[in-house]
Order: structure tokens, then sequence, then C-alpha cells
């Protein structure tokens, strides 16, 4: 009776694995279309598979599957659902020595062209990987694929409750629709409103959940990187009104504008003579030597307002009929991040009329020749030569 029962159970463990072995293997990729039907909408179809894309991930990151609880784990399994390359994976955990799955199993959904939910299964058995299968006969997911529909469906649920908000948002943004008023306690310039309008940026947010209240949010409108200035505009002071726009509420945001200021600093000078030409551009000092002489550059100096800065000992050697370059910007405080109110370039932006006195001068030596000579150019600007 033990013999037959021992001869039992060895049969059943080879049929288990050859049921395994020849479930049939899959070219190619394995993709169903699921029975939802999807809210209609203008969005794009990338638009489309971010918003549901985003729903989904956040639904399974606050409700992962899990099987079991282990303190050992073989290899590359676990006992947990992972979100991975913008599906869901499950390696096959287990609840006790091993009694693990023999798949990996491995989801992805997206949205189609023709607004369907499509499901693209990517299954391995994990000891005859890489070839794709849908399942085996005699495998436990261990209630992995109930879990699975049970966190679409709510996913599609959520999608079309929340597709028309998102949509709306998406519109305002795309559309310039929100209404932005500037206002100051001076009176604001024209140029300075456009400036504030044009860099002020917003973000759709599909929707979040909130661990502390336990319920899912709304899609809005994140205000970001405010007033986030390139250009000669710097140091602006303001505060919003809102730094979110609701899907129900009208688009619009108020910044007031406490202070501004305005960099003076050329972004590129120059001067000549008969032995050299000098630049000055982006922190960097670009020597030409003009004659048939080596020419030796002993020091280099910045004016800037009342402030003089100097750089010795450069030790610049240019060759005859060439140029060189050397990287002076760190030398100068005037090219430091001091606050806007202690740098003389930076003037009050309400202040027009302001000068500011710019300029350069090289101390250097022509070997030739054995003299030394001095190239000096200052010059005062004002906003109309920088603008």
């Amino acid at each position: 009776m033990k013999k037959l029962l021992l001869i039992l159970v060895l049969s059943i463990s080879v049929i288990g694995c050859q049921s395994t072995s020849e479930e049939p293997e899959v070219v190619g990729p394995i993709i169903d279309i699921l029975d939802y039907e999807l809210k209609p909408t203008s969005l794009t179809l990338s638009q489309k598979n971010l918003f549901f894309e985003t729903i989904l991930y956040q639904a399974h990151e606050r409700y992962r599957f899990e099987f079991a609880t282990t303190s050992y784990e073989r290899g590359d399994r676990t006992s947990m659902s992972v979100w991975t390359e913008g599906g869901i994976m499950y390696s096959g955990g287990r609840n006790r020595k091993y009694h693990y799955t023999s798949m990996d199993y491995y989801y992805i959904f997206k949205i189609n062209k023709d607004n369907n939910i499509t499901k693209e299964t990517l299954n391995q058995a994990w000891h005859g990987k890489p070839a794709l299968r849908r399942d085996c006969s005699l495998c436990s997911d261990h209630g992995f694929n109930k879990y699975i529909d049970e966190l679409v469906n709510f996913s599609v649920r959520e999608y079309n409750n929340n597709i028309d908000a998102y949509t709306t948002l998406i519109n305002h943004v795309q559309n310039k629709t929100i209404d932005i008023k500037v206002s100051s306690k001076d009176k604001i310039s024209a140029d300075l409103e456009s400036h504030i309008k044009r860099d002020t940026r917003f973000e759709v947010v599909p929707r979040k959940y909130n661990m502390e209240t336990n319920i899912w949010g709304k899609p809005y409108i994140k205000v970001i990187k405010p007033l986030n200035y390139s250009g000669r505009i710097k140091g602006i002071k303001y505060s919003l009104s809102k730094t979110s726009i609701q899907h129900d509420e009208s688009p619009s945001l108020d910044i007031s504008v406490s202070s501004a200021y305005y960099d003076m600093k050329p972004k590129f000078y120059s001067t000549s003579d008969n032995s050299i030409n000098a630049s000055w551009s982006n922190g960097k000092l670009k020597i030409v030597n003009l004659t048939n002489n080596y020419i030796e550059i002993d020091s280099f100096s910045m004016y800037w307002g009342k402030n003089v800065s100097t750089l010795d000992n450069l030790n610049m050697s240019v060759p005859p009929q060439s140029e060189k370059t050397k990287y002076v910007s760190s030398a100068y405080t005037s090219d430091g991040w001091s606050r806007y109110e202690n740098n003389p370039r930076f003037v009050k932006y309400e202040n027009k009329n302001k000068k500011f006195p710019f300029g350069i001068a090289i101390s250097y030596f022509n070997v030739d020749t054995n003299k030394r000579n001095t190239l000096f150019k200052k010059t005062d600007y004002s906003r109309a030569n920088l603008d």
C-alpha cells in the first residue's frame, strides 16, 4: 500500500512538472482588450495614459498585494507585489518553506487609441525564462490575479470620476487661460509685469492620496517655479494669493511684488590698442595678440561701480598672432552671490536713471620691445544701453 501511494505521489509530481513545462509559450506580446468603458475626452493618448497610470500606481502603492511575510526569501522570490517599469509584478512569495508560485506574474495596463484599456501579460515561469506564458494549470497565484482585477476596477472607476476635471485643468494650462494679476506698492512697469507673467509656471497634478486623512484627492494645478527668472531682472520679492488652483474654481492667480532689482553689469566688454585686443565675457578674459612679438599679461583689473578688483600674476604668455583665454570670474566679488541690495551691480528696478560704471584695465609686457603698457577703458552704463 505504501509502495502504491509513493508511486501515485511521484506520478502527480511528474505530471505537475510536465503540465507547467507544456503550457504553450508565446512569441511576441500578449495583449488583451479589457471589458471596460472609459469616458471620452479631448486629451491626447499620452495624457490619458499618464492620468490612468498615476491612479493605478497610487492605488497599488496604497494597497499592495502581499501573500505572506517571512524572514527568509529564496533568490528573487518575494511576498509582495511591486511597481516596476510602468507595470505590476508579483514574483511568488511563500507562507511556509519552499511554498512558492512557479510564475513571475507581470502586467502592464495602457489605454489604446480606441479608448480601451489593454492588458499586456509578461508572465514567465521563473525556472524557464524568458518565454512568455499566460499562466500554468498547476501554478498557484496566491490570489494575485483577483487582486489585479479589483485594482483595475478601482482605477477605471476613479479615472471616469475625475477625467473631466483633469481635462479642464490641462486645457487651462495649455491654452494659457489662467488670469495672472500682478500688483505692486509702487507703480509696476509693463515690461516687469510681462516678465512675471511669462516666467510663472504651472503643473497639473493628476491626483494624490492623503495618508493622514485616507482621502483620494482631486486633480489640481500647482504653481511651480514661480518667478524663476533669467535675464536682467533679479531678486524679485513677491507673495502669491494661492499655490494651487482647483478644477472647480476660477483659474486665476494674484502676484504681489514688493521689490525687484536690475542687473547693470554688461555681458560683454572689449577694448583694444595697436598690440592687443582684450575682451571679457561670461567670466572669461580673452587676449588676442596683434603683434609679431610675445606678449606677457601681468595683471587684469575690473572696474564696477565705485569698486576696482585686480588679479595679479596672471602668467599669460600669448605668442605672436594668436590668442589665449583665462577664466577670471571667481576672482571678483562682482560675480559672487552676495545679496542684491549689497552689490552695486544691482539697482532697484524702479530706478531707471541710475548709472553703473564698468571697465577693464590690463597691464602687459612686450617681450621684444621690452616695453610695459596699460590698456584701459571704462564706460558709464544706463538701462538704455543694456535693455
